[in-house]
């Protein structure tokens, strides 16, 4: 009696379902690396607003816009020394004592990633808890 050399229908199975059950672990720890990565982006440009805006108030010993006034991106305030990112946008608030603001940031690349939020009230700590 010869024997078929080759796989079982069993092991074909197997195969695929090992397979499948990779892809499906890559898929899902791609999106979420993206996040991460959404979020580290957001924070560095917050950052780099936050800088600006500290050597805009040294030089002229006052935060730029008007206390109260509506929320802008800091790439239309003249004498801002910023250079946006391609993927974020950040727009800036400066509160009613016009001694604090607040900055939120959202990624326009991984529309599902949080907006970061920085209260200047509260310190230079970025969280996803909008300003109050």
């Amino acid at each position: 009696m010869k024997r078929r050399q080759g796989f079982t229908i069993v092991e074909v199975i197997v195969v695929i379902v090992i397979i499948a059950s990779l892809a499906l672990l890559t898929v899902f720890a791609f999106g979420a690396w993206r996040k991460r990565t959404a979020k580290t982006e957001m924070r560095q440009e917050i950052m780099t607003v936050v800088s600006s805006l500290k050597s805009y108030q040294a030089f002229q010993n006052k935060f730029p816009g008007t206390p109260g006034g509506s929320a802008v991106s800091p790439r239309t305030i003249s004498g801002l020394t910023y250079k946006p990112s391609a993927n974020v946008g950040v727009t800036y608030a400066l509160r009613l004592d016009g001694e604090s603001y607040c900055l939120k940031a959202q990624n326009y690349a991984v529309p599902e990633a949080p907006n970061l939020y920085l209260d200047s009230k509260a310190g230079e700590s970025i969280t996803e808890t909008p300003c109050s």
